[in-house]
């Protein structure tokens, strides 16, 4: 026969047994009837203390799930912080410059100029092409025929041997001089087949 008296951890078990607590496991754990737990659980109204210890709980888990957020955000404002306190100092203009300065001096002191050259232009940047003044060139003020051609290709030559310009830029202007020649060819073409064409009408009228 069952016992009617209950221990005085009976609640505390009851607890511990978790989501799948029962009156009638708890009865068969301590062997008693489950009557008998009943009526202590309505006496000490074990419901309201097991929805008070789980409110609790729950607070509790709340709270430090807030901590913990918090922190974790606190901890990755100072990673950003410290990030772009670094990114400031990497990618200060004069620091940068003063880096680059100082391996274009390695580089140059190596004799690569391939290297020289990248570093200087990013430094200073790449160099833009510039309109070309008249001081060196004695170009022809027209290109109409092709000594006007020969003559400018001729100026161009003597200017880049002097020094006078660079040879970058006497490449673009001879650029202009061919696309001139071309030009040129094509009237001369144009007038040799019209004047061919002339004396084949002459020739058939007679």
């Amino acid at each position: 026969m069952a016992r009617s008296w209950l221990p005085a951890d009976a609640l505390a078990r009851y607890i511990a047994t978790g989501e799948s607590r029962s009156y009638e496991s708890l009865a068969a754990d301590l062997g008693v009837s489950k009557a008998a737990v009943a009526a202590r659980a309505k006496a000490e109204d074990w419901q309201s203390v097991v929805e008070s210890i789980e409110r609790d709980a729950s607070e509790k888990v709340m709270a430090q799930a807030a901590k913990l957020a918090q922190e974790a955000r606190s901890r990755q404002l100072k990673r950003i912080a410290d990030l772009q306190g670094v990114a400031e100092e990497v990618l200060n203009p004069e620091r940068v410059r003063g880096l680059l300065a100082t391996v274009l001096k390695a580089a140059i002191q190596k004799e690569d100029m391939t290297a020289a050259r990248i570093l200087l232009d990013r430094i200073y940047g790449k160099a833009r092409s510039q309109p070309l003044t008249a001081d060196g060139l004695d170009l022809p003020s027209e290109l109409e025929t092709t000594k006007d051609v020969r003559r400018a290709a001729a100026a161009l030559l003597k200017a880049v041997i002097e020094g006078a310009i660079a040879p970058e830029d006497a490449m673009r202007t001879a650029t202009v001089v061919e696309a001139a020649r071309k030009s040129i060819e094509v009237d001369e073409l144009e007038q040799r087949i019209a004047q061919v064409e002339l004396e084949l009408q002459r020739d058939r009228k007679r």
